[in-house]
């Protein structure tokens, strides 16, 4: 049976491709924290014109460090700076697409 569930928050993978010379990207993942929006509320931020992602993306559990590799807690500065790195934007979509669609992420290998 299924059961209508009102989960508004959710933990999942990202995983971003950081470009590398010669054309070729490294993956490195991370678990980022999202809000699930209805329906209703995409079409309105949509019609907007907001930021889809500075609604749903709320931070992350682990897996964001720095340049040392030394973890970094969640802060808005870290938030607000992840959210301007546009190819770490497209992962930030893809993985709340598969949220909203109920797709499973993708395994590791």
């Amino acid at each position: 049976m299924f059961k209508i569930a009102e989960k508004k928050a959710i933990t999942w993978p990202v995983v971003v491709e950081i470009p590398q010379d010669g054309g070729k990207t490294t993956k490195q993942t991370f678990t980022g924290e999202f809000e699930i929006v209805d329906q209703d509320e995409l079409n309105q931020l949509a019609l907007e014109g907001a930021d889809l992602l500075a609604r749903v993306f709320t931070g992350w559990e682990k897996g964001v460090g720095d340049e040392e590799g030394k973890d970094l807690p969640f802060s808005e500065e870290m938030r607000q700076k992840l959210l301007k790195i546009t190819y770490v934007r497209r992962a930030l979509f893809e993985a709340y697409g598969q949220i909203q669609h109920g797709r499973a992420a993708p395994r590791k290998n």
